[in-house]
């Protein structure tokens, strides 16, 4: 579980971290106020770069990010990691939380783009396709 700037972690996981030097950089970094530490984890732990991949890990790490960036609106590209924590929900089966998630990538078009942008940005990302994949589109 994550809260605030605090990542926890399992002991097995705990002994990883510690020699995980790219972890341990990344931990340094969000603890000095650079967000983007947890985007860093998140990839470290869904490529399993230098330890065992582990996608619900990853995915915490992501949505954490996300969190961060939805309170300080730090500048990331919102859409393509809520595309991608949906498509790492979708890798572990869980359907319903993969439309969900791009559903609410399709919002984040919406609520912050130009109304005159908003067709040609959700079919660039695919959005309404994305959703129908996970054959969830009539529960969100």
């Amino acid at each position: 579980m994550c809260k605030d700037n605090v990542i926890e972690f399992s002991k097995f996981q705990r002994q990883e971290a510690i020699q995980n030097p790219y972890i341990l950089k990344n931990l340094a970094k969000i603890n000095s106020g650079q967000y983007e530490g947890f985007h860093n984890i998140g990839k470290i732990y869904e490529q399993g770069l230098g330890i065992s991949s582990n996608i619900p890990k990853a995915i915490e790490m992501y949505e954490k990010f996300y969190e961060i960036h939805r309170s300080k609106r730090i500048k990331i590209d919102v859409i393509e990691l809520l595309i991608n924590i949906g498509n790492l929900y979708l890798k572990l089966g869980n359907k319903l939380k993969a439309a969900e998630t791009y559903f609410n990538a399709g919002m984040e078009i919406i609520q912050n783009q130009p109304p005159k942008e908003h067709n040609s940005l959700l079919k660039k990302y695919k959005i309404e396709k994305l959703i129908r994949r996970t054959g969830c589109q009539d529960l969100i």
